[in-house]
């Protein structure tokens, strides 16, 4: 015969003491924002206005924005005269450097500018005679200073046997169609050369806070650090950097917008 004994056990389950004080509740804990700079929980507000005379630019000026670099938003000056450059701090609205004239517009059939590395702005003016070179013009944005003024065989508009300006990230890029990429110097001229296809793609063109992209695609499976011509297997996405904020408005005023 067997016997089972069943032991039943009785535990006491003692309430803290009341205290009469609120119990702090923990944070929710959410996620980090990867991409947004500013918190979406507070609608942006106009921080900073100038104008172009602010700006020491001629009155009537009609701003457009280029891009940016950090901080730091560049911007082109349309006026019945020709064009100028202003770099601009878009955290305070301070100009960072005297504003550089550019040349007339008269007989251009396109007319661009495109960032070229931290602090150098490559401006081409394109005549409708295929036959004449391009008049260029290379501008150091940190001192507000020419650094090249001249004929160029760069080109804004496709045309035959001619390298064509992109802007890829943070740098212009030259393709000559079936020959390859190439980089530009300080004197709008060709330096490191690649092999390819000559086509530039993707180029992607709209706001973000992410960093552009380091590489572009020349050919069907190469990759060019643009910045520096090197051939790699992968893109790489880079670092974060934040976003410049620009808004133009109507006119010739332009907004900030103030970061939360």
């Amino acid at each position: 015969m067997v016997v089972v004994a069943a032991v039943t056990a009785v535990v006491f389950v003692t309430a803290p003491k009341q205290t009469g004080q609120p119990v702090a509740v923990p944070p929710l804990g959410l996620p980090r924002q990867a991409l947004l700079t500013s918190s979406m929980w507070k609608e942006p507000v106009l921080s900073w206005k100038t104008s172009s005379e602010e700006l020491g630019l001629p009155p009537g000026t009609v701003p457009k924005v280029l891009g940016n670099v950090g901080d730091h938003g560049y911007f082109l000056g349309i006026t019945g005269r020709g064009w100028w450059l202003v770099a601009i701090d878009v955290a305070t609205g301070r100009r960072t450097a005297p504003p550089v004239e550019l040349g007339l517009s008269d007989n251009a059939l396109a007319f661009n500018c495109f960032i070229n590395g931290p602090t150098a702005v490559v401006c081409l003016r394109q005549d409708r005679d295929p036959a004449r070179p391009a008049r260029a013009w290379v501008v150091d944005m940190e001192r507000g200073a020419m650094m090249y003024d001249g004929p160029t065989d760069l080109r804004i508009s496709t045309t035959d046997n001619h390298p064509n300006l992109y802007q890829v990230g943070d740098y212009a890029v030259a393709a000559v169609t079936g020959e390859g990429m190439h980089g530009v110097g300080p004197h709008a001229e060709l330096t490191w050369f690649v092999p390819g296809n000559g086509i530039v793609g993707p180029v992607e063109d709209w706001d973000r806070d992410a960093a552009p992209l380091a590489t572009c695609r020349s050919g069907r499976s190469r990759f060019v650090h643009h910045g520096r011509g090197h051939l790699g297997g992968r893109r790489h996405s880079g670092e974060t950097r934040s976003a410049a904020g620009l808004a133009v408005r109507a006119g010739n005023r332009l907004s900030g917008r103030v970061r939360i």
